[in-house]
């Protein structure tokens, strides 16, 4: 479900991504400069489908593991977000960036924890 959930909502991304730009120009011309950052908060939407795997680690009670996932997520935006800025500066678009960027690392040291939980149960 949750991957067919996933490829449902990178479509819609796709078509959001496209569709932004067309709605704020139109309807709210006054924000135009933050269209860039509006299609990186759709991929961070898209990506955050897979938030609901966090919630394997209550049930096989390892919320420690749940923490170290969240604060590697933390560190990841807090560096991210600190190079953009030495690099791009201000622009708004490196607030939604960084933010994917700390998801992404997130669920990869899930995807880690889930695979030894995995190799734990067979054994």
């Amino acid at each position: 479900i949750v991957l067919a959930t996933f490829v449902l909502n990178v479509c819609i991304a796709i078509g959001a991504w496209f569709f932004i730009p067309v709605f704020i120009e139109y309807f709210l011309s006054n924000y135009v400069e933050g269209i860039k950052a509006a299609q990186w908060m759709v991929l961070v939407g898209t990506v955050s489908v897979f938030s609901v795997y966090s919630n394997v680690y209550m049930v096989v009670k390892r919320n420690m593991d749940r923490l170290v996932s969240y604060v590697i997520g933390m560190v990841v935006w807090g560096v991210s977000l600190f190079i953009l800025l030495k690099v791009r500066g201000t622009e708004l678009e490196i607030m939604p960036q960084s933010i994917f960027l700390a998801y992404i690392s997130m669920y990869l040291v899930n995807f880690f924890h889930f695979r030894n939980y995995m190799k734990m149960e067979l054994k």
